[in-house]
């Protein structure tokens, strides 16, 4: 990856397919990127991967982008970034298992639907924002079910 290319660059030559997202020897314990919208050039949020366990093979991630904002095609363009890091996490640096969390159940119900992740437990009044405790709902994909819906063969 040129990293001398202005960032929405770099993130189009992913989205395309044509550039690894970081080769393994550069990533430390993240992957971060920003998620722009091609048709207007607007950083629209972030997708990232991080707390890498490579001997569990395991790792988190997540989406921050302002869902308050109506904009379907934000969503589409989350959903395009997120399938390319989850095969880039499963597919080039094998990992087995991927976390995520929800702040609701409306989110959580939503990750569960447009990505394959199970509900595996709801932690109650864990997370402090907007002046209130929530539940966290804790979430986990694996490499097979995701394999399946992307309907690539797996080892």
């Amino acid at each position: 990856m040129n990293k001398f290319l202005p960032i929405n660059e770099q993130i189009e030559l992913i989205i395309r397919g044509t550039e690894e997202i970081l080769p393994l020897d550069e990533l430390e314990n993240k992957l971060q990127l920003g998620v722009v919208e091609k048709k207007n050039n607007t950083l629209v949020g972030m997708v990232a991967a991080y707390d890498f366990n490579y001997f569990n093979r395991t790792c988190n991630v997540a989406v921050i982008t302002d869902l308050r904002k109506k904009n379907i095609n934000r969503l589409l363009v989350f959903k395009e970034s997120q399938d390319l890091l989850l095969d880039h996490l499963f597919f080039k640096m094998n990992f087995r298992k991927i976390y995520s969390g929800a702040p609701d159940k409306k989110l959580s119900d939503m990750t569960v639907k447009i990505w394959g992740f199970t509900r595996e437990g709801v932690r109650k009044k864990d997370t402090y924002f907007d002046g209130k405790y929530h539940d966290d709902y804790k979430l986990g994909l694996f490499k097979e079910d995701w394999a399946k819906i992307r309907k690539k063969k797996i080892d």
